[in-house]
Parts: C-alpha cells; structure tokens; sequence
C-alpha cells in the first residue's frame, strides 16, 4: 500500500510538472505568435517603404535625364552664342563676318538662325 501511494505521489508530481511545462509552452507559443505578427507588421512596412523609394528613384532618374537633355541643349545654345559674338566680334577667329551678307541673328524658340539681307 505503502508503495503504490509513493507511485501516486510521483505521478501527481510528474502530472503537474508537465501541466506547468505546457502552461510554460502555451505561454511560449502565443509570445512567438504575437512577435510574428508584429514582425509581420514591420516587414509589410519596410516593403511599402522600399516600394515607395523605388519609384522615387526611378522618378528621380528618369527627371536627371530629362534635365541633363535640357542642360545639353542650353550648354550647346549657349556655345553658339558665343560662338557667333565671337565672330561678330572677331574674337579669337582668324575672320571675320561681312555684314553685307548677313544683317542679323534671330533667335526663334530653341534654335538660332543666321539670315542674309535680302538686297
């Protein structure tokens, strides 16, 4: 009798032992859960915002093109210029224009044209 009581007691004892390991477990699970979807949270954050800061770099790279064209087009509108005030002005040209075959420069949109008098 005496034995099976020590059985009992050792059963009792492995019985709740295992009910506080479960508890414990239980507990364990529903903190990883409860991480895992806070982590889940974050991840579609930072994948919103890394979606967001490609499409403002692909916006940022397609306007860096569009004004280094704009930037090309005015350097090279403004080398003309300089060319032609040069010249009118016979700057660092070994000639010079005659004015009797050119009356002006006409500056018309983007483009500069040099025209003839017409006599």
């Amino acid at each position: 009798m005496l034995s099976n009581r020590k059985f009992i007691n050792e059963l009792k004892a492995r019985i709740e032992f295992l009910e506080k390991d479960i508890e414990s477990k239980e507990n364990t699970v529903c903190n990883l859960l409860e991480s895992n979807k806070e982590l889940s949270l974050s991840n579609n954050y930072l994948e919103n915002k890394i979606n967001t800061l490609e499409k403002l770099v692909k916006w940022h790279e397609e306007n860096e093109c569009e004004l280094n064209t704009k930037l090309c087009r005015a350097q090279g509108q403004l080398d003309k210029i300089d060319n032609y005030t040069r010249m009118l002005e016979g700057r660092g040209t070994k000639w010079t224009i005659d004015c009797n075959e050119f009356a002006k420069l006409v500056a018309r949109g983007n483009r500069l044209y040099w025209l003839k008098r017409s006599e």
